[in-house]
């Protein structure tokens, strides 16, 4: 009896153990909701966001890539995997994947959110896809930050009346935003008689 007893009691310490060092960081833990349930995107997501974090993009593309395929409605899946392919310069994937997200009043309210995916759009598709995702944002919550890039993009384009208007349009909604102010100098300067 003493000897099942400690026998019973070993096995219980080193499972014990075992589950100390899964639990002995975030990171432990995550791998481990991995191997114990690689059906589970939660456990890809974490370690991808914690690899984007410390700066190991290629370990953490496939984790979120993973993550991704496997829950492509989870908001912040997509969101860290859009800003992880953005970058790493893999602008037309980064618009893709960024593109559902614009839809949503709390995402277009963050400037740099909008910023990137309309720098993404741009760099993938050129300023006409700017000029046709970055509109209808004029009458949005990001109208000034879309102001910026449709009108830099009507620029590009040699357009420089629309570029104007749509300075214009942007400093309504941002009136002091310093942006704004000296890109539609730039243009009136341009649009000026010589």
């Amino acid at each position: 009896l003493v000897i099942v007893a400690a026998l019973a009691i070993a096995r219980n310490a080193i499972t014990s153990a075992r589950y100390a060092v899964v639990w002995s960081s975030h990171r432990t833990l995550w791998e481990r909701l991995v191997e114990v349930s690689p059906n589970e995107p939660r456990g890809y997501q974490l370690l991808g966001i914690d690899a984007s974090q410390r700066g190991d993009t290629a370990r953490a593309l496939p984790l979120l890539s993973r993550a991704f395929a496997m829950e492509p409605g989870a908001r912040r899946t997509r969101f860290e995997y859009g800003q992880l392919l953005y970058a790493t310069r893999r602008y037309p994937q980064a618009a893709h994947v960024l593109a559902p997200l614009i839809a949503n009043e709390d995402v277009r309210r963050e400037p740099q959110f909008v910023a990137m995916y309309l720098d993404a759009v741009g760099r993938a598709h050129g300023p006409d896809a700017v000029i046709a995702e970055g509109r209808p944002l004029l009458r949005s919550e990001s109208a000034a930050t879309a102001a910026l890039f449709v009108g830099a993009a009507h620029a590009q384009e040699g357009h420089l009346a629309e570029a104007d208007s749509v300075y214009v349009a942007g400093l309504r909604a941002a009136p002091r935003d310093s942006l704004l102010l000296a890109a539609r100098a730039a243009v009136e300067r341009r649009l000026a008689p010589r």
